[in-house]
């Protein structure tokens, strides 16, 4: 796996200055990911919930290693072609995020914003969508889930694309409470969290994966990775043996050795 790259600033006086740079799972690449993706949800809705709809889809997998690995590459082979029959029936903006299951499989969330506005009706408590544009949106090759908004839903349906940008932007964190085996205080609650966390990171690298995306193009993801000897065989099923990942994944900025060139620039 890639360590994390460190960027000195040389002085006149031979001093420097060291800062981390951002890599795939560290907190830079993090804090850069959510500057750019809190605006850039705010801009979808952009005042009119009542042109938006909040997606989920998924897809039946078996629970092996096997079939963890085709689901993601599965989401990754239809999703492309899912958005452009959107946009041909009248998406205008949209933001995706893919994000793991406990158990390791992909499903991806979608926020998209419509020409029209949205027809809804009311089951069982929830929001739905209906009409030509429900129908657009279950076109697709397993489950759909569509949820419409309003001026009450829009901030949290917001909230929660942010908070899925940003949180599997980084799992330094999580890595760190995986290696104690959440034994710390306060783990226990973040167990269910951490593992989806590391699963999705564990693939967007292996498979070099895309975890997020728009109409509006952000900067491409840089993954740069070693491939594993070997899968890990069905070990993320139960937490207990999710560090047998650990090895396989982006070492914590905090934890690297670094050397500084003698040609770094200042």
């Amino acid at each position: 796996m890639r360590r994390t790259v460190w960027l000195a600033t040389v002085r006149a006086d031979g001093t420097y200055t060291l800062a981390s740079g951002a890599v795939l799972g560290n907190k830079v690449q993090a804090h850069r990911r959510d500057q750019h993706t809190a605006g850039l949800v705010d801009s979808i809705i952009d005042n009119q919930p009542m042109h938006c709809t909040f997606v989920t889809l998924t897809h039946r997998y078996d629970k092996t290693t096997d079939g963890r690995l085709q689901s993601w590459q599965y989401m990754q082979q239809h999703l492309a072609a899912y958005i452009r029959r959107l946009r041909r029936a009248g998406a205008v903006d949209y933001v995706w995020v893919k994000e793991a299951h406990y158990d390791g499989g992909c499903h991806v969330h979608l926020l998209v914003r419509w020409a029209d506005v949205v027809k809804t009706v009311v089951k069982r408590g929830v929001l739905r969508a209906r009409g030509r544009i429900k129908r657009a949106c279950k076109d697709w090759v397993g489950h759909v889930d569509v949820i419409a908004l309003d001026a009450d839903t829009a901030g949290d349906r917001a909230n929660y694309i942010v908070k899925e940008l940003s949180k599997y932007a980084h799992c330094e964190d999580a890595l760190k409470r995986a290696r104690r085996h959440w034994s710390g205080d306060g783990d226990a609650d973040r167990q269910s969290a951490d593992v989806k966390r590391i699963w999705t990171m564990y693939y967007g690298s292996k498979l070099r994966q895309r975890l997020y995306g728009s109409a509006r193009r952000p900067p491409a993801q840089t993954v740069e990775t070693a491939q594993p000897e070997q899968h890990r065989a069905d070990c993320a099923s139960s937490p207990a043996v999710v560090p047998d990942l650990m090895p396989n994944m982006i070492n914590p900025t905090e934890r690297v050795q670094f050397w500084v060139p003698r040609f770094v620039h200042a």
